[in-house]
């Protein structure tokens, strides 16, 4: 299943099986295979266990071990999240491991854009790699995403970003 927008394919959906509930507006899924498009190029993929297609919303659960791979090399490992797709975003209240490079972050509670560009953590632990220090800071472009300059996964949330940013300023 794809779905669209306007003439720009914005995620695909697979599974090796699916129970459709016509009545119910959903369909059962074993083995669900979430692949999220930007532009028309994929830009991350989901897996997980079991899952569940609200057929009117187009939202989705999925459960049992989710992982998330985002074609810029960043791992999202969760025990379950749910995608609105009036938002575009995943979310979920479950324990998170993010790696990316040798960094990797922990935390309960989490939010994510399908490209893993920007990730919130909520109560957050983590060692940051010096070559991923990015994470902490992201380009003065940020915002703009202006052409020319890659642009680089965002980490935000607790007490971790505050210290990493004071130190930075030198106090």
């Amino acid at each position: 299943m794809d779905t669209f927008q306007g003439a720009e394919k914005t995620w695909s959906l697979r599974s090796p099986r699916a129970e459709i509930f016509d009545e119910d507006h959903r369909v059962e899924l074993v083995l669900p295979r979430l692949r999220f498009f930007k532009k028309d190029r994929p830009s991350s993929t989901v897996t997980a266990a079991r899952g569940r297609l609200d057929t009117v919303t187009r939202d989705l659960w999925a459960g049992g071990g989710v992982v998330m791979v985002s074609t810029e090399g960043a791992r999202l490992e969760s025990d379950w999240m749910r995608y609105d797709s009036r938002t575009n975003l995943l979310s979920s209240t479950a324990p998170v491991t993010i790696n990316r490079g040798r960094s990797v972050v922990q935390g309960v509670g989490w939010e994510a854009a399908p490209d893993l560009l920007r990730i919130e953590i909520r109560r957050q632990r983590g060692e940051i790699a010096g070559e991923d220090a990015s994470l902490l800071s992201p380009p003065a472009d940020r915002r703009t995403g202006a052409a020319g300059r890659r642009r680089t996964p965002e980490i935000r949330g607790g007490k971790a970003v505050k210290a990493a940013k004071a130190r930075r300023r030198g106090q």
